[in-house]
């Protein structure tokens, strides 16, 4: 992409939209960045793009002059292109682009994209974690971490790179080229309802990742979800299955007597056994397989795969551990924010549990935890703008309690336990009623575990 001397506006001072703008001046475009938050909101932000000089920064609106005016638009994840001025750019006949796509127009490595409703981080960090085990140049970032556009830069050659992207339904609207060699759609379940119209939409958003693949490229696909059937349909790719029921003679890999099983070129090795994964939940199994997989297609050794499946402790607010305190166990999952993300945590434990919810709803519908809630919780503790919805929903099923913060909630699912069992932190909503973003709450909630741990043991 020659942008060299081009107009560009940056939409969304975000991690991705000053990385974004970095990427750009350095490649000679006269960049704009522009965000709705007022310029107190957006310290840090300022500071990082006055330092790269000859940027310019608008505060508290998107104008006519930034987004009409100008050769082409860089949004942020979760920026609505549909809305009236992005619009308007588009009959002005503008192109308007995602982080996505501009980090990908400069990559020459491979790339490797996850995406899914649950699990995408999970399985991100697990292949790149393998990948770095084999000895190869690989790239962790996406909607993980790092923007991409951290990583690429203009005139540098990454050939040998593998590029492991996590990437949201929001970034996938707004690809134009980006063709990774191997792709994988983990599951689809209801999220973003808030964004999206229906749920129709939010799967036809996931199966961009494969819109650009070709038969010389790989997709990964979940062999038990619904929406599978409808992506094999479409897709052009040479397709790949993960089956946790067993084996079904596609290629791929699958589970056997609790074996997992790769399935390449017509040979069969075993890679480890599931209870060897220090990673718990039927859920974390499956992206396991994923990982197997997509490394058994980069040609990476069983026996490296398998030791990186022995040692890897999880990532942070996904089924983490925060504390024991008395003999109950206390896990936080603030990243769990759809119904499917709360129904697999609730799933990955025998014990009782009591489980700490709420936040700001993304338009779930909760009465889809009934089932789950009904035979998994023994008491829900709810927080959050969310919380009366919640009650709505689930009340008949579960002895429910308010809370007013999560310290007020810790403690009083704490109140309802007895030794063995589990308190979950597994919201299902958006943290921005209450907190910065998940990983505050989830920082906060475990903060508030070890506060409960001194109160009980006296700091011993």
């Amino acid at each position: 992409m020659n942008l060299r001397g081009k107009k560009v506006t940056v939409v969304g001072m975000a991690r991705s939209g000053v990385a974004s703008a970095k990427l750009l001046k350095e490649s000679g475009a006269l960049v704009t960045v522009t965000d709705i938050k007022n310029e107190s909101e957006l310290p840090e932000q300022k500071e990082a793009l006055q330092a790269l000089s000859g940027i310019e920064m608008e505060f508290g609106r998107h104008s006519d002059k930034a987004l009409l005016e100008t050769d082409l638009i860089v949004v942020s994840p979760g920026v609505d292109t549909e809305k009236p001025l992005f619009v308007k750019a588009k009959e002005k006949g503008i192109e308007i682009i995602g982080e996505l796509e501009l980090a990908s127009s400069f990559f020459k490595g491979s790339v490797v994209a996850v995406t899914g409703t649950k699990g995408k981080t999970t399985t991100s960090t697990l292949i790149g974690e393998i990948l770095k085990k084999a000895g190869r140049e690989t790239v962790v970032g996406g909607n993980i971490g790092e923007p991409l556009t951290g990583f690429v830069r203009e005139g540098v050659d990454d050939t040998g790179t593998i590029y492991v992207a996590e990437v949201s339904s929001f970034q996938l609207e707004t690809i134009k080229t980006f063709k990774p060699k191997i792709a994988a759609i983990l599951n689809i379940g209801s999220d973003h309802m808030d964004r999206y119209k229906s749920l129709q939409q939010y799967v036809e958003a996931k199966g961009r990742i494969f819109k650009n693949q070709t038969e010389g490229e790989a997709l990964i696909l979940n062999a038990n979800d619904k929406f599978t059937p409808l992506y094999e349909q479409q897709a052009k790719a040479k397709q790949y299955f993960f089956d946790i029921n067993g084996r079904d003679n596609k290629e791929g890999v699958f589970l056997n007597n609790g074996n997992i099983i790769l399935h390449l070129n017509g040979v069969e090795k075993m890679i480890v056994n599931r209870k060897e994964l220090l990673i718990k939940g039927s859920h974390n199994v499956e992206n396991a397989m994923v990982a197997a997989l997509a490394a058994g297609l980069l040609g990476v050794e069983n026996g490296v795969i398998a030791e990186v499946f022995r040692n890897f402790k999880g990532v942070e607010h996904r089924q983490e551990l925060a504390g024991e305190v008395s003999g109950v166990t206390f896990i936080n999952n603030s990243q769990g924010t759809n119904m499917l993300a709360v129904e697999k945590s609730l799933l990955s434990y025998d014990a009782p549990i009591i489980l700490i919810a709420g936040g700001r709803n993304k338009r779930s519908d909760f009465s889809e935890l009934r089932a789950v809630v009904a035979k998994k919780v023994k008491k829900l503790v709810v927080i959050g703008e969310a919380k009366e919805e919640i009650k709505r929903a689930l009340l008949d099923v579960v002895p429910t309690e308010d809370a007013a913060d999560m310290a007020d909630a810790v403690r009083k699912a704490f109140a309802s336990t007895v030794a063995g069992d589990v308190v979950l932190m597994s919201p299902g909503c958006a943290s921005f009623d209450m907190f910065k973003n998940y990983e505050e709450r989830g920082r906060i909630f475990k903060e508030e575990v070890r506060k409960l741990q001194f109160e009980k043991t006296g700091g011993l």
